[in-house]
């Protein structure tokens, strides 16, 4: 936030805070919009999907916490 008070005026950021209200700015709001525009093309291609269906599908699931001896074990298996 200092960086950016110091390179645009408070008008310009009241601007920016309007249109973060319309269209939020982060990625969980981008995984929405790619996932309406992949069911777009599902559809063009004969499928039945929804957005919802597409982000569930693709939404990443929570990283496992591995114990030393099972890293062991995958590193073992790859060498």
């Amino acid at each position: 936030m200092k960086g950016a008070k110091n390179k645009i005026d408070s008008r310009e950021f009241a601007g920016w805070m309007a249109f973060d209200r319309i269209h939020p700015i982060g990625d969980g709001h981008i995984d929405n919009r790619e996932a309406v525009i992949a069911d777009a093309l599902i559809h063009i291609q004969g499928g039945k999907t929804t957005p919802k269906q597409i982000i569930e599908a693709f939404k990443p699931s929570k990283p496992t916490i591995q114990t030393q001896a099972e890293m062991q074990a995958v590193i073992r298996g790859v060498i």
